[in-house]
């Protein structure tokens, strides 16, 4: 559907940036002289008119959702999640990002750091899925309080 409206357009004499997550889907439009540009972002910076032309709820989310190129979205999990807000070595993760989707693996010290990792990296802009697979060397959940206020090192709140 976005090829046929990207040929109207270029054949109206407009001027037509293109992206597409298959870079190889873009070969006619460029043909034809639209030009490409690296990420949604690239696209959407000083256009008048952006459309999206993709085939599912997933797709558009992937797409629109997804302010960063993959690979910049990797180093933001590596560099702000996991050392940063969660205080783990990134060279111990292999993190990889596809149409939104991160994935990380890795081992970690405590179970409970492992159990907060998809969660926290779930919470970048960008991520709408997470497929963690990290292991630990110590189960230490059974050493969970069993109320939230079990311990205040400064007295009670």
């Amino acid at each position: 559907m976005g090829e046929p409206m990207v040929r109207r357009l270029l054949a109206a004499g407009y001027p037509v940036a293109v992206w597409n997550r298959s870079r190889d889907k873009l070969a006619p439009a460029l043909e034809r002289g639209a030009q490409a540009v690296p990420s949604p972002a690239d696209l959407a910076r000083g256009a008048d008119i952006v459309m999206t032309c993709v085939t599912d709820q997933r797709a558009l989310e992937a797409v629109q959702l997804l302010p960063q190129a993959p690979r910049e979205l990797a180093d933001t999990i590596r560099d702000e999640v996991l050392l940063h807000i969660l205080w783990l070595d990134p060279t111990v993760f292999k993190v990889a990002v596809s149409d939104g989707v991160a994935s990380i693996t890795g081992r970690v010290q405590r179970r409970s750091t492992a159990e907060m990792i998809a969660p926290t990296v779930s919470m970048v802009p960008g991520i709408i899925d997470v497929r963690a697979e990290v292991t630990w060397a110590v189960d230490d959940s059974q050493y969970k309080p069993s109320a939230p206020d079990a311990v205040f090192p400064f007295g009670q709140v």
